[in-house]
């Protein structure tokens, strides 16, 4: 590990609607968003859907690492202080042996506004990697 600064950045994206989808009500149709995203060292494509965030490996494996904060999936954090700032309504998802990272164990800190705000990886008890977000350039 080492404390070398890394950028990402969208190489591509798809927006489009999924459907229908039957509810008690009525049929509606879903959005989603699907992006690839590029660092230096690795290319993670990712998916958005309805209340939920999904990342993709190498070998077809998905991980769910967001998914809606006021359902029962993972630890919710009131707040949370990373790098520089506090984040709210953070959610923190551990993944015991996550596929899209070589079985390793993941532990994730997303939240709605601002996506993934902090991923580590470790190997038993030892951290291989820590990323965090540090700037953001978010266009709304």
């Amino acid at each position: 590990m080492s404390n070398i600064t890394d950028s990402i950045q969208v190489v591509s994206y798809d927006y489009g609607l999924e459907g229908p989808r039957y509810t008690d009500y009525s049929i509606i149709n879903t959005e989603y968003y699907c992006f690839t995203a590029k660092s230096s060292s690795k290319t993670t494509s990712f998916l958005v859907e309805y209340d939920n965030l999904q990342k993709f490996g190498d070998n077809n494996s998905i991980t769910t690492i967001y998914v809606d904060y006021n359902k029962g999936f993972g630890e919710h954090l009131d707040s949370t202080f990373i790098y520089d700032q506090y984040y709210y309504r953070v959610l923190k998802v551990e993944v015991a042996e996550d596929e899209t990272e070589d079985n390793n164990r993941s532990i994730y800190f997303t939240n709605s506004d601002y996506g993934i705000l902090r991923h580590d990886i470790y190997s038993d008890t030892v951290l291989l990697s820590s990323k965090v977000l540090m700037r953001k350039n978010i266009v709304r």
